[in-house]
This record gives structure tokens, C-alpha cells and sequence, in this order.
């Protein structure tokens, strides 16, 4: 049981397989905890929250959240119950990646073990150009608010691993440009970024080149300290 926990703001939970119940009763005792650590949030445990009525629905203080293959159920459920999340890391995303828009207040955006695919990459460059942009979320979906100023991207840390198939070999012969990794389209996008990181992992295959833009606004870059570019045949 807890009590008495009401200013706590970090609850670490490590090693532990706790029920979805079990973690349900902790956010809603611990309603001001930001953190749960580095506790991945499973998929089933998003999937079993009730976002119908907004009379029942919880909505959840914490802005520190590590989540692990979430499909895109589990996704439209998290932007309603964790409407606060300013750091986010995802391993194995099942989700669609433009769907990170409703997500357009983040600050730091981690994605592990990221499929690599052209589809993904333009999913990724779409968030990149909306999340400048603030948002309404109905039952419809997203719609942009013509009365509500445009500002800059908030994210300040951007780190994206991935990794590749044998599918992504068999598509490099038949077209004339090799896929690329242009990373300058992100930065046009993201004034604010301070950290950018970009890996291919566990591939024997030969990686996507990468490209930067020469289009690219030195105030772009204004706010950059640090970039890794690792396993990358550049």
C-alpha cells in the first residue's frame, strides 16, 4: 500500500513484474511522480486503459516515460492518459512515427531498434515539420488551429537508432540514387536541437549513406553541441 506519497516525484521501479493493475494504482496514488525510472511502459498496459469517456479517462502527471513496443493503439491511448511527456524513449516502436505529432511539446526523443525503411524516414520527416506547430486533438484526429501561433520545435535531444533488413539491400540495386539518411532536413526544421544522435545497429549489410542539405540555415544550428553519426557509410 501507499500513503503519504503525495509530493513524491520519482518513483523508480527496476527488476520488477508488476501487473498492470499494480501500475495503474500507482500513478493514480502517486499523482504528481514525473518519473518512473527507466520502467519500460508495456503496450498491454496502455492498450487496458480506458480513453472513451473523459469523465472516466485518468491523465497522468508524469513527463519522464520509456515505453516499449507500443502499437498504435497503445500510442492513441498514451497521448491521452500522459498529455505532460516532455522525454520520451521508445525500443522497437510498432507504431506509425507520425504519429509523434500529438506528442509536439517534446523536449528529448529517443527511438532504439528502429526499422530502417524510407517509409519510416519520411514518417519521421513529417513529425520533424509539424511538431513546430501547436495542435488540437478531437475524435477526428489532428487539425491545426489557425488562431494559434506558430513557434519552434522544443526538442533539444534527438537520438535515433537503427537497424536493418535484408529487404533494405534488395531495394539499393533497383533504383538509380542509393536511399539516403539526410539529416540536414531534419535540422531545417529543429532550431533548438542540442543533441543529435544517429546509428545503425547490428547490421553485416552496408548502411544507408547520410546527406546534409545544403539548404540548411547556419541559425539552424545555433543551439547544436553535440552530433554522433555511428555505423554510418558516409
Amino acid at each position: 500500500k501507499i500513503h503519504n506519497c503525495n509530493n513524491l516525484t520519482c518513483f523508480t521501479l527496476i527488476g520488477t513484474s508488476i501487473t498492470s493493475t499494480g501500475l495503474l494504482c500507482i500513478l493514480r496514488k502517486l499523482n504528481k511522480v514525473q518519473s518512473l525510472g527507466e520502467y519500460n511502459i508495456s503496450d498491454g498496459f496502455l492498450r487496458s486503459l480506458c480513453v472513451v469517456s473523459s469523465l472516466q479517462m485518468d491523465k497522468f502527471s508524469v513527463r519522464n516515460l520509456h515505453a516499449r513496443k507500443i502499437s498504435d493503439v497503445g500510442m492513441y491511448n498514451m497521448v491521452h492518459v500522459f498529455p505532460f511527456v516532455e522525454t520520451f524513449t521508445c525500443w522497437e516502436p510498432a507504431f506509425d512515427l507520425t504519429d509523434l505529432i500529438y506528442f509536439c511539446h517534446l523536449k528529448q526523443l529517443t527511438l532504439c531498434r528502429v526499422i530502417f525503411s524510407e517509409a519510416v524516414f519520411h514518417q519521421l520527416l513529417k513529425f520533424f515539420q509539424t511538431c513546430r506547430t501547436y495542435f488540437h486533438h478531437d475524435k477526428h484526429g489532428v487539425t491545426i488551429a489557425k488562431d494559434y501561433k506558430l513557434e519552434f520545435c522544443k526538442l533539444e535531444k534527438v537520438v535515433l537508432e537503427f537497424v536493418l533488413q535484408d529487404e533494405f539491400t534488395s531495394l539499393v540495386p533497383m533504383i538509380d540514387i542509393p536511399l539516403e539518411f539526410d539529416i540536414g532536413r531534419i535540422f531545417q526544421h529543429c532550431d533548438n536541437i542540442k543533441v543529435f544522435s544517429v546509428e545503425f545497429k547490428d547490421n553485416i549489410l552496408q548502411s544507408p549513406p547520410v546527406g546534409y542539405s545544403s539548404v540548411i540555415k547556419k541559425t539552424s544550428l545555433k543551439s547544436l553541441v553535440y552530433v554522433q553519426l555511428g555505423q554510418v557509410c558516409t
